[in-house]
């Protein structure tokens, strides 16, 4: 390839040879590149394969990391930049181009911990379709991204996965979604998010999932069973909780909905045997709270 170039897609084969490996330095000189294309066929990219991509705005890889089984600094994307300091780079633990804008992942089934957290210049990320477990952190502090549209393979959302994300407006689960868990903190402190759609097939919400957003109104799926404690606390526009016709919810967290103070008529549904300790405390001054008579435990101060 021409390394002037501002376009290039590594082919799946060269001379009928499939490309496995992009070897350190493999971009060095490449300082026009904008938009790069790696294949699904790769086995492993060197640390400091990407290094010295100073113009670079879109990449396109198959899965984050060295390779697809990576572990603790090799399962970061970070470290396909590397740690040295080139031009036009900010440092997120490795140095990034300033103008990386756009990250398409096509082929792998989970994001390592950590992997993509702090590139405060993403804006746009694709997640692939073959997509099951988003890890610990793994996007954390993406400052600049607005939107993310979940694949409905994905089952699973750990801890803290898009927790302070400052712009994240809109969380769009894909028709058909199989999650069944969204980790503790794993929106947090993304303080515009107002829109999310959670899907039927999901289970568990846990502590502090969505604390400190801008959601006005959330619906619970019928399939959810358990809300953390201070899963939705700290969100002032939140007006609406509805929950699905035959709600499976059994446990209501300790703060679960703590000021929330636009929060006012509260109907708990009906198979609840579990309230803790100011589930409802700092809502609505006047609001009503419906409870059913087969709930076993109701904290203090709700």
């Amino acid at each position: 390839h021409d390394l002037s170039s501002s376009h290039i897609t590594i082919p799946d084969a060269i001379d009928q040879y499939p490309v496995k490996r992009i070897a350190q330095h493999t971009f060095k000189h490449a300082n026009q590149l904008k938009h790069l294309v790696l294949p699904e066929t790769l086995e492993q990219i060197d640390p400091e394969a990407l290094y010295g991509l100073s113009q670079l705005e879109s990449l396109s890889i198959p899965f984050i990391g060295t390779h697809r089984n990576a572990s603790n600094t090799d399962s970061r994307l970070g470290t396909l930049f590397g740690s040295t300091y080139y031009e036009n780079t900010y440092q997120a633990m490795h140095y990034i181009p300033l103008g990386f804008t756009e990250l398409i992942i096509t082929d792998t089934d989970n994001i390592p911990s950590w992997s993509v957290a702090s590139f405060y210049s993403i804006q746009k990320l694709i997640l692939p379709q073959n997509l099951i477990v988003i890890h610990s952190a793994a996007f954390q502090g993406l400052s600049s991204l607005t939107t993310i549209e979940i694949p409905s393979s994905v089952t699973h959302i750990d801890s803290n996965a898009f927790n302070n994300n400052h712009r994240l407006e809109k969380v769009d689960f894909q028709k058909g979604a199989q999650i069944k868990i969204i980790g503790s903190n794993a929106f947090s402190d993304s303080r515009l998010l107002r829109e999310i759609n959670l899907p039927e097939n999901l289970e568990i919400i846990d502590d502090v999932a969505f604390a400190g957003t801008s959601l006005e109104e959330i619906r619970i799926p019928s399939t959810v069973t358990y809300i953390g404690d201070s899963a939705f606390s700290q969100i002032p526009t939140l007006k609406h909780v509805i929950y699905d016709e035959h709600s499976q919810l059994e446990y209501i967290g300790r703060w679960a909905f703590a000021y929330s103070s636009q929060l006012r008529d509260i109907v708990i549904p009906e198979h609840t045997k579990h309230i803790g300790d100011y589930a409802f405390s700092g809502t609505g001054s006047h609001h009503t709270l419906i409870v059913p008579s087969g709930v076993s435990f109701i904290g203090i101060g709700i």
